[in-house]
């Protein structure tokens, strides 16, 4: 997975602003369906989630939609936008692994609502990566009650970075389980850095 723009890079990387991202993907700011979509399609209005997003420090770096031949239509297909945080003042390097969060939508009927927090490696600093592992990602159809499980998913993808709880390992058989779990945690983390 891969978006092309000058602030997606990791050499010169800055944060998208909203002009920009007007220009690039005017999909992104939709509040209302496309006239094709029937009473029972949901929009779910990228920018508002964006801006909640924004609001927890992830910043959108890329963005990209897709074309269209139907006139009227290009407002409302389907687009990506790439986030991270950028103020932790980190210098990448080919090979780190970032984490980014990728959100997709669209207000035509072509996809759904989905948001998915992942591991990517750097392949070079023009902004090439691609995908090491997920954290976790939600995928919310434009149907019912999408309000209430987008912002119920959008909380559970964000929170399950931040979230660490610990307990003592009494049983026998957790301490078997963590420490398998450890050691393939090593070995993955041997082979990233390899």
């Amino acid at each position: 997975m891969s978006i092309y723009t000058q602030t997606a890079r990791f050499d010169t990387g800055r944060v998208l602003t909203e002009t920009e991202m007007r220009r690039i993907a005017p999909s992104i700011f939709a509040v209302t369906a496309h006239e094709s979509r029937s009473e029972r399609f949901q929009p779910i209005p990228t920018i508002e989630v964006l801006r909640g997003l924004m609001n927890e420090g992830f910043m959108p770096v890329g963005a990209k939609q897709s074309r269209t031949r139907t006139e009227g239509k290009a407002d409302f297909t389907k687009h990506l936008i790439r986030l991270r945080r950028v103020d932790d003042g980190k210098i990448y390097h080919v090979g780190d692994t970032v984490c980014e969060i990728l959100l997709k939508n669209a207000n035509d009927g072509t996809s759904a609502y989905e948001l998915m927090a992942g591991l990517f490696r750097i392949r070079c600093l023009n902004s090439l990566v691609t995908q090491t592992g997920t954290i976790d990602a939600i995928k919310v159809r434009h149907s019912g009650d999408v309000q209430h499980k987008v912002i119920e998913g959008t909380y559970r993808v964000l929170g399950r970075p931040r979230r660490a709880t610990s307990r003592a390992v009494n049983g026998i058989d957790q301490d078997i389980r963590l420490n398998k779990a450890l050691w393939l945690l090593g070995e993955r983390m041997a082979a990233l850095k390899s």
